[in-house]
C-alpha cells in the first residue's frame, strides 16, 4: 500500500513537471512564431515602394490618392498580426498588454491604419474592436495634451 502511495505521489509529480516544460516550451514556440511573422510583416514593408504611406503619420489625402490594394491587404495582415499578439497578451503569455496597447494605439492612430480599421473592426472580435478603440484614445489623449 505504502510502494504504491508513492508510485501515484511520483507519477502525479512527474506529470506536473512535464506540464510545466510542455508550457514553457509552447510559450517558446509562440514567442518565435510571432517573432517571425513580425519581421516578415515588416519586411515586406521595406520591401515593398508601395508601402510607404502605410506609416506616414501626415500628408496623407485618401481623397486624391486612395488606399491601393497593396497597401489595405497588408494593413489587414498587420491587424492580424496585432490580433495574435493580442490573443496571447490575453493569455498572459509573451507580451504584456499594456506595451501592446501603447504601441497599437500609436499605429492605429496613423491615417492609413485608421481609415482601414476604421472599415474593418466591424467584423472583429469584440473584444479586440474594445481593446484597439480604447489604446488609439489613450495615444490620442497623449498627442494632444503634448
Amino acid at each position: 500500500s505504502l510502494v504504491q502511495s508513492i508510485g501515484i505521489i511520483g507519477s502525479i509529480l512527474l506529470t506536473s513537471v512535464m506540464l510545466g516544460r510542455d508550457r514553457r516550451s509552447r510559450r517558446i514556440g509562440d514567442h518565435l512564431a510571432l517573432a517571425a511573422q513580425h519581421r516578415e510583416l515588416w519586411a515586406d514593408m521595406h520591401r515593398c515602394p508601395e508601402l510607404a504611406r502605410v506609416t506616414a503619420s501626415s500628408g496623407i489625402d485618401l481623397v486624391a490618392t486612395p488606399l491601393a490594394t497593396v497597401e489595405e491587404e497588408f494593413l489587414l495582415q498587420v491587424m492580424a498580426h496585432y490580433h495574435t499578439g493580442w490573443l496571447l497578451a490575453c493569455r498572459g503569455a509573451l507580451v504584456d498588454l499594456d506595451v501592446l496597447s501603447r504601441d497599437a494605439g500609436a499605429f492605429f492612430s496613423l491615417p492609413l491604419p485608421a481609415d482601414v480599421w476604421s472599415r474593418s473592426k466591424d467584423v472583429r472580435d469584440p473584444a479586440f474592436v474594445r481593446f484597439i478603440d480604447a489604446a488609439v484614445s489613450r495615444c490620442q489623449g497623449v498627442v494632444s495634451s503634448v
